[in-house]
């Protein structure tokens, strides 16, 4: 792991040295073991290192070819080196290391852009080949790495982060007010874009590939034209298979991403919540003949458990059942202390409260290891998301749905103090809130934080929530998965908990994010991962490894009771100031509406609390814009 800094195009050697020093030291968490740079007519590459696997000096970076004509940055790691190592293209090739960034450098060379689609791992990497007179900016196909560019005056610069952007050369970017309303109804900015103008995402699966860059090979004539490619293959659709037979393939394929992703030369731990998805990884560890292994858990206290979650029940049980070892960390109000610096450490506005629980997690966590395991994507995957089975149910009883009627007690039902079908009502309350005559737009509605009250936008929204020609319940599920996996996981969780996690250099890897295992599930007919209910094939994997009672537990989120700490007198101002201040929100809400809002949820009336934390972190970001 590591973070890596590049510019390209025309360049004046001084100051592109002086800006890359910069750039490094703005990534420094990222890789706080060492730096390194490299600089040639039209680029300069600069990176800064956090080693997990091969700590010898062959693993240096940037890594140089022995004739020196390619170099290579590289942020990630690649869970089918070995199989790389024995392709033909490399059948020649004396390695000097075993580190996975030395096989990627000689496919690069041998391969260049071609060697992308054998990629199976998170990474996001710069390569120069001057051979080719080109440059390789690349990101792999789920976005789990990050990847941003700017452009300016003749000149592209890339980062890990827009940390590393920022403190590159040019004017300071402006705020992107206009990201201001998808903020509020999609917890980030609109991909590739960013709260910054000027600065874009590498979309996942993307290159960027620039051509005659080096001016030694152009008689002086630098040119950062480029092309942005796609590499991501399309599988065909696996129309005819059986629920056992996709069982079995799953079970064979996990178990193979969680033996890979365990291999480390540092220390590997698991986030453990007790739900099914960590469970599962944990049980798979154990399996594998891994021994104390330490499992972190965040938890609130029992008596939060209707604002937060009930992990504390379940965590440290399943920690202790397949022999990996506890760590319990219980966070109470005292977290909202750690706001700035955690917004500090986003680069711009995420609108999810677990990103903090990952922060504090991963500051625990960092003196035991250097990697930790994530089950992130199961849900995407394997239909998991409560929303999933509302939308299954709706799309097949959907012209008999009382829509009218569901829509005017939703806002009746109890949500803001603490009792014991107080989850349940709200779930029912936003659900039957975001219905609408079509599919997409409901869907689209589920994933949304749809629940302002009447009058808070001052404007009508610009959205993306344009009805899309569907036809049949295949086509609408596959619809819902793949947006999921497109804006929420993507966008929100990959995201933030990466930035998170490495604000502590930690490396988080997300087994079920395995090219092979998520290749099958995107080729599988949609409506076969929803009908035997949600995750039914990981659920029988674990209750296979005696974990009935993870899978029999409620569905619940990574979060802590954010609406119940924010109507403690010492975090009022929090919510107060979002009215009381004059700043870029005013141009899009209304400020009585939001002050009602916010004493409504004071008064445990209403659980705002998603809504709240989003104007928060926004409120926080801006601030710290000066």
């Amino acid at each position: 792991m590591c973070g890596i800094n590049a510019l390209i195009g025309r360049l004046n050697p001084a100051d592109a040295a002086e800006a890359m020093n910069k750039m490094n030291a703005a990534l420094r968490h990222r890789g706080p073991e060492g730096s390194g740079m490299w600089q040639h007519e039209g680029i300069i590459m600069g990176h800064t290192a956090l080693k997990i696997s091969d700590h010898s000096g062959t693993a240096a970076q940037p890594m140089f070819s022995r004739d020196k004509q390619c170099v290579l940055i590289y942020n990630g790691e690649l869970y089918n080196t070995a199989e790389l190592m024995y392709r033909p293209e490399l059948a020649r090739t004396e390695f000097t290391g075993k580190s996975d960034t030395e096989v990627l450098l000689h496919l690069l060379c041998t391969m260049g852009r071609n060697a992308l689609p054998l990629l199976n791992g998170m990474f996001a990497f710069v390569f120069a080949d001057l051979h080719r007179n080109e440059i390789i900016v690349a990101r792999d196909r789920h976005g789990i790495k990050p990847l941003f560019f700017r452009e300016q005056a003749g000149l592209v610069s890339v980062s890990s982060e827009i940390k590393g952007l920022l403190a590159g050369p040019g004017p300071a970017p402006e705020p992107d007010y206009l990201q201001i309303p998808h903020y509020l109804l999609n917890r980030t900015a609109r991909s590739p874009e960013t709260f910054y103008k000027g600065i874009y995402e590498l979309m996942p699966g993307t290159c960027m590939v620039f051509r005659s860059v080096f001016a030694a090979y152009t008689g002086g004539a630098v040119s950062n034209e480029r092309d942005i490619l796609n590499f991501c293959e399309q599988k065909p659709l696996v129309k005819e298979i059986s629920p056992g037979e996709l069982l079995r393939k799953t079970e064979e394929l996990l178990v193979q991403s969680v033996s890979r992703q365990m291999k480390a030369d540092v220390p590997v731990g698991l986030l453990l919540s007790g739900g099914v998805d960590s469970t599962l990884i944990a049980s798979l560890i154990s399996e594998a003949g891994y021994k104390n292994v330490p499992a972190f858990s965040v938890i609130n206290s029992a008596a939060q458990k209707s604002f937060g979650s009930n992990d504390f029940m379940y965590a440290e049980k399943a920690a202790l059942q397949y022999g990996l070892k506890p760590n319990l960390l219980t966070v109470d109000s005292s977290a909202l202390n750690r706001l700035p610096e955690f917004v500090s450490n986003l680069g711009q506005p995420i609108a999810d409260g677990a990103g903090l629980l990952t922060k504090l997690i991963s500051e625990v966590a960092k003196p035991r290891v250097t990697v930790l395991l994530s089950g992130a994507g199961a849900d995407e995957l394997f239909a998991g998301y409560n929303r999933h089975k509302a939308f299954y149910n709706y799309i097949r009883f959907r012209h008999f749905l009382p829509v009218n009627l569901m829509q005017a007690w939703a806002p009746i039902l109890p949500v803001g103090f603490a009792h014991p079908l107080r989850k349940h009502f709200r779930l029912l309350s936003r659900f039957a809130g975001s219905l609408h005559s079509e599919p997409t737009v409901t869907f689209r509605n589920f994933t949304r934080l749809n629940g302002y009250p009447a009058g808070f936008f001052r404007k009508s929204v610009p959205g993306d929530l344009s009805a899309e020609n569907m036809k049949g319940n295949e086509s609408l599920l596959r619809f819902a998965l793949e947006t999921d996996m497109t804006k929420y996981l993507r966008d929100d969780i990959l995201a933030i908990t990466d930035l998170a996690s490495m604000a502590q250099s930690v490396e988080v890897r997300v087994p079920f994010l395995d090219n092979d295992l998520s290749n099958l599930l995107t080729q599988v007919p949609a409506n076969l991962l929803f009908r035997g209910g949600r995750k039914w094939a990981l659920r029988q994997m674990l209750v296979k490894r005696k974990g009935e009672i993870y899978v029999k537990r409620r569905k619940e989120g990574f979060g802590m009771p954010t609406g119940e700490w924010l109507r403690e007198p010492a975090f009022r101002h929090l919510t107060e100031n979002l009215y009381k201040t004059d700043w870029p929100l005013n141009d899009y809400v209304n400020r009585d509406v939001l002050k009602t809002m916010v004493q409504t949820h004071s008064a445990r009336r209403a659980d705002y609390a998603q809504e709240l934390w989003a104007m928060i972190v926004l409120q926080e970001w801006f601030r710290q814009q000066g």
